[in-house]
């Protein structure tokens, strides 16, 4: 009797598992990309409402049970349409699911400044997203090239330095540009040299125009700019790439990537030239935009040895030489020789992460790196008759400095009922060298730090997030920085924002211990300078009129205030004397107090296959005047009051019968006052006359879009200086900018890109 009742039982056990066998579904964009993360719910078994759910791997894969049919499973990804899929029986072989993306930021994923991916419409700051679509559309080579029709960015260029970045009129000192969320080393002067941030690599930028100094440190007051890499997600791929300009640029790359058991490669070699550009290029002998050469390459390694802990290697590499050649006014009968300069820069970043889960919902992740940059200045002089060249003897001609950094950041993200916490340590050791240009030599600086954040669910629609930062920094004493955003969501359309930080920023190694002087600069650095402190407040609401799947439109209004006082910048040394006919002393001051208000308003909107954004910005600075220390003179600082307005918008329509796309781009940038080396007591120079800029671009595919083209006009109104409202165009061959004017990019020109790529 035991037996049968044994061979009953194990035959309805068999019944049962034949009958719960596992459904394996492959889930994929509309290119056929794996999508990894997808969650697949088993909603309807039968009669019976389920509710397990599973992930889809890094290949996209998920594998569910079903005990009885018919059945209904639900697919969801943040940022794609979730799809309903009935199921009447048990499936031949692989179910293979296609989710279409939805195209409404607020759908879009944010990693910058979260513990965890988190959705834009759940996110308490306020972002933009710019894509790999974007900036094929523009055309875009390096970051400047994404970033210059940006609402509250102005961006010029110094013939020397590179580009020039302000962010809702801070300047770059106060903006952190990052890759995967660690940061970029080697400012000059107070900016990175974002034409030598290379986007062959990039598969989106998160841009944040707020403060986040809690979580990035003193250098975030303004906002964070963070390039997130692209990772591979197919078995293997190979590709090549091909950019012209017509001002004389030639870029070539290529790229290689492979995927194998837990193991994922991705590499990146790329060549950018450009010849030079002026108003009169054929007539001077050194054009306004120097000539440079790039040499490129990138390495991103992950072994992901569980299904929940990873390691990542990522390794940059840029060589570059930029070549400033003498002027012809430097000539006479009696002398035919010049000086010819080449700089250098080399940089290394090399990143290690490694993130790995804990428990049901704790998240660990770990990212350092050592960041090494390295500029070399190297002065020849060349005999134009013979074309012969030996290395100048003069002061300052030959100079190397050396700015390394290692940074170590750890954070821990967990949940627990209403609260969402995330805590860390955050160490940025940076070192300087260089006997020409530091004075002493070799100097350090330190920041140490401690930093916890936490959003609370108070209730369904309103979060808060309070979050406090300790700080010891080698050189200043620190204060506590502290910051609380709210989040209240009263209709799912309706989202209110505002947020409250307190910022520091210890001045750079550079700031405190330049010493450059050649025949052209003559800059000091200031062991007293006091650090910035600073106050900032954001509001902002936003509204979303419709969310479909193939239309959207969605309104956002923000509101910035920043208060910095002791405001670090580059003014006139009052205590050295002034020789006629020499280059005027510089050094870097504590300038004063800075008042600042920003109004944003930003729409975007979807109507199947057009996309279209528009937006506008006021920017007003309120009087303020402060006594400061300059050099050895105490000097009042009077900053004047202002305002100006900026205005963008973009339009894209695609055509999937040609698979084509066109897209144009616009920006006006108001009349505002010109920020360049202070003198006297004046912080703003005249103002600078309001300009229009235009890009437009068309791209195909071919091939099953392993084919892109893309060609375009860029600057189609034919920026190249901005002059002040005067009429000041300082001196110079060619037209060559001075203390009244402003580079902005070179003259009108056409662009073509080519893009093949394959793979499986």
């Amino acid at each position: 009797m035991s037996r049968i009742i044994l061979t009953l039982s194990l035959l309805c056990a068999m019944a049962f598992i034949a009958q719960a066998q596992q459904v394996r579904i492959k889930v994929t964009d509309a290119a056929g990309e794996g999508l990894p993360g997808v969650t697949v719910k088993l909603t309807k078994s039968g009669v019976d409402k389920k509710g397990e759910s599973t992930l889809s791997n890094a290949d996209g894969v998920a594998d569910i049970s079903i005990p009885v049919y018919p059945a209904e499973i639900e697919i969801s990804n943040l940022g794609y349409i979730t799809q309903l899929k009935a199921l009447k029986e048990q499936p031949a072989g692989l179910l293979h699911i296609v989710l279409e993306q939805k195209y409404t930021s607020l759908n879009e994923v944010v990693v910058t400044g979260v513990g965890r991916p988190t959705r834009l419409d759940e996110a308490v700051s306020v972002y933009k997203i710019i894509t790999a679509a974007d900036m094929r559309s523009q055309g875009a080579v390096t970051l400047n090239d994404a970033l210059r029709n940006q609402l509250g960015l102005n961006i010029n260029q110094d013939a020397s330095l590179g580009s020039n970045i302000n962010m809702r009129g801070l300047s770059g000192s106060n903006i952190k540009i990052m890759v995967d969320g660690l940061p970029l080393n080697g400012r000059e002067g107070a900016n990175i040299d974002l034409s030598q941030i290379n986007l062959n690599n990039i598969e989106k930028v998160e841009m944040v125009q707020g403060p986040m100094n809690v979580m990035y440190g003193s250098d975030a007051i303004g906002g964070v700019i963070n390039l997130v890499t692209k990772t591979n997600k197919d078995g293997w791929s190979a590709g090549g790439n091909a950019f012209y300009e017509s001002i004389g640029r030639y870029n070539y790359g290529v790229d290689a990537s492979r995927m194998w058991g837990r193991h994922n490669l991705s590499l990146n070699f790329g060549r950018n030239f450009f010849q030079g550009w002026d108003p009169v290029y054929d007539t001077v002998r050194d054009p306004l935009w120097r000539p440079k050469v790039q040499y490129l390459a990138n390495l991103k390694y992950t072994w992901k040895f569980s299904e929940h802990t990873a390691l990542t290697f990522a390794s940059d590499y840029l060589n570059e030489m930029l070549y400033l050649k003498g002027t012809a006014s430097e000539l006479t009968q009696f002398n035919r020789t010049t000086k010819d300069v080449t700089f250098n820069t080399q940089r290394s970043t090399n990143r290690l992460q490694l993130r790995w889960k804990t428990g049901a919902n704790g998240y660990w992740e770990s990212n350092n790196s050592y960041a090494l940059y390295h500029r070399r200045r190297e002065t020849n002089v060349t005999d134009l008759t013979t074309m012969e060249q030996k290395l100048s003897e003069a002061a300052g001609d030959q100079s190397v400095n050396t700015f390394d950094n290692i940074i170590s950041r750890t954070t821990y993200n967990n949940q627990a009922g209403i609260f969402n916490y995330t805590f860390g340590y955050d160490v940025n050791l940076e070192f300087a060298s260089g006997a020409e240009k530091i004075q002493g030599g070799s100097k350090f600086i330190g920041d140490y730090a401690l930093f916890l954040t936490t959003d609370i669910k108070v209730l369904p629609m309103l979060t808060l997030q309070p979050a406090f930062r300790f700080i010891y920094n080698t050189a200043y004493n620190a204060p506590l920085s502290p910051s609380l955003s709210v989040l209240y969501k009263p209709l799912k359309a309706l989202q209110f924002r505002g947020s409250y930080s307190r910022g520091f920023r210890a001045p750079t190694l550079k700031e405190l211990y330049l010493d450059f002087h050649d025949a052209n600069h003559s800059i000091s650095g200031n062991p007293d300078l006091k650090a910035e402190y600073s106050h900032h407040f954001q509001v902002s609401g936003g509204y979303t009129y419709w969310d479909r799947p193939k239309k959207s439109a969605l309104t956002t209004l923000t509101a910035y205030y920043d208060d910095v006082r002791n405001q670090i910048a580059l003014a006139t040394d009052g205590s050295a004397p002034v020789v006629p006919g020499q280059i005027v002393p510089n050094i870097y001051s504590n300038i004063g107090r800075s008042r600042l208000l920003v109004l944003q308003l930003n729409n975007e909107f979807r109507f199947d296959a057009l996309r279209i954004t528009a937006g506008a910005s006021y920017t007003r600075s309120f009087s303020t005047a402060s006594m400061q220390a300059k050099g050895a003179a105490d000097t009042l600082y009077v900053t004047p009051s202002f305002h100006y307005i900026e205005l963008n918008g973009s339009a894209r329509y695609d055509i999937a019968a040609w698979k084509a796309g066109i897209a144009v781009f616009y920006k006006y940038t108001g009349s505002q006052p010109l920020v360049g080396t202070i003198e006297g007591g004046s912080i703003f120079g005249d103002k600078m006359k309001d300009y229009h800029n235009i890009d437009a671009s068309i791209e195909k595919s071919f091939w099953k879009e392993r084919i892109v083209l893309n060609a375009g006009v860029r600057n189609i109104t034919n920026n190249q200086i901005v002059n002040s409202v005067n009429g000041a165009t300082g001196g110079g061959a060619g037209g060559h900018s001075g203390g009244g004017s402003l580079l902005l990019t070179p003259g009108r020109s056409f662009f073509a890109s080519l893009r093949v790529q394959i793979g499986k």
